[in-house]
């Protein structure tokens, strides 16, 4: 019997979207699947022949992971970082595929709805799914409503990754995918476990969450303790595993708590956000994982669990964090997506978020005074000390 086919597209050729375009590219024997990679930007050469531009490109995975950890099986990790053909193509183009599955929106939350609006015409209505991957809140929203017509699958990762070239991407982190629907009914769903059965065919570790804006309000609770923090201050992720960093941590969680109780995802206190907010990240470790026919895992086989908050900071202690690399670079942040939109929802619901709109206006201040390329720091600065009397 003949297996299955999907026909699904990659919006965005970042390090998230040519990870997740080499992931679903692999050949599995399993499900059919035809995948393309859409781009803003050319990937081929100026003046490339037109059998040149329609050739699959060439993505590179560079596995940063341990493969030498108990039970690692060499040809199962070379399956994982062998080079993988995928056609490019602009994100305008109209040569589109017969009618796509689904479209995996792998952009900066700000940049997502133009470019889905500049791909139009890879979408079927009614039957293309949008599957957002951006960091942050809200974007569902604003896909719902600029594009009514096409079926809505929430998603969200922590699988690690960092741009090394246009085609070249090295993993740097296992992780977990999350999917569920956006709504009730059998189509919601059946669209979102088209979408899950991607993920799981393609050997990655994907699970069905039926509260998936829980799952999203939790996960950017852990980008407001890391990442907002840790671009104001220049410093890795692991300087925030510092005691002297854990009073800010469980406030910013109190914050974002207050905000959960009165934006329909359902009542939560500060130190369950904080046990919860660790757990999003907790199957990430950055040692060892082992690359495998049925997912990366770390090296007992299942995705780790359990730690605290601060125990996710030393996991990723050597990470530059996306918005620390934004800034530092000159580029727009994702801080309207992730602090911008806790504190609006806070406003309209009349709820105090000083931690909150502190960090947001200190990451905009941040923002303004342009690129930067000194060191960053591995550890927090010392208080300064008293002066002698």
């Amino acid at each position: 019997m003949a297996a299955p086919s999907r026909r699904v597209a990659v919006l965005g050729g970042g390090s998230l979207g040519l990870l997740v375009a080499a992931a679903l590219a692999r050949p599995t024997g399993r499900i059919a699947r035809q995948v393309v990679l859409l781009t803003r930007t050319p990937v081929v050469p100026a003046g490339a022949t037109a059998a040149e531009l329609l050739a699959p490109a060439e993505i590179t995975v560079e596995d940063r992971c341990t493969s030498a950890a108990p039970g690692a099986a060499p040809a199962a990790a070379a399956s994982w970082t062998a080079p993988v053909h995928v056609p490019v193509r602009p994100r305008q183009a109209s040569d589109a595929l017969p009618p796509l599955d689904a479209l995996l929106v792998a952009t900066k939350h700000y940049d997502a709805v133009r470019a889905v609006q500049g791909a139009h015409a890879w979408l079927t209505p009614g039957r293309t799914a949008l599957v957002p991957l951006a960091n942050g809140l809200g974007l569902e929203e604003q896909l719902r409503t600029a594009f009514p017509a096409q079926p809505l699958v929430l998603a969200t990762t922590t699988y690690g990754a960092a741009r090394r070239g246009p085609l070249r991407v090295a993993h740097t982190g296992v992780g977990t995918v999350y999917v569920g629907p956006a709504g009730g009914g059998r189509a919601a769903h059946a669209a979102a476990e088209g979408v899950l059965n991607d993920f799981v065919d393609a050997g990655l570790h994907g699970v069905w969450d039926p509260n998936m804006p829980r799952r999203l309000w939790t996960k950017a609770a852990v980008s407001a303790c890391l990442n907002g923090p840790a671009a104001v201050l220049n410093v890795h992720n692991g300087a925030l595993a510092s005691p002297a960093a854990t009073p800010l941590l469980r406030a910013i969680c109190e914050d974002v708590a207050a905000v959960m109780a009165h934006a329909g995802v359902g009542p939560v206190d500060a130190a369950q956000l904080f046990r919860e907010a660790h757990e999003v990240q907790s199957s990430r470790p950055r040692e060892p994982c082992v690359a495998r026919r049925d997912g990366l895992t770390n090296g007992t086989g299942e995705p780790r669990a359990g730690g605290t908050l601060t125990q996710v900071a030393v996991r990723t202690a050597p990470n530059i964090n996306s918005m620390l690399q934004d800034v530092r670079a000159g580029r727009p942040t994702e801080v309207g997506a992730i602090y911008g939109y806790i504190v609006q929802q806070a406003a309209k619901h009349g709820v105090a978020t000083p931690r909150l709109q502190l960090l947001h206006d200190l990451v905009r201040l941040r923002e303004a005074c342009g690129p930067s390329d000194g060191p960053v720091l591995d550890v927090l600065p010392p208080p300064p000390t008293a002066p002698a009397a």
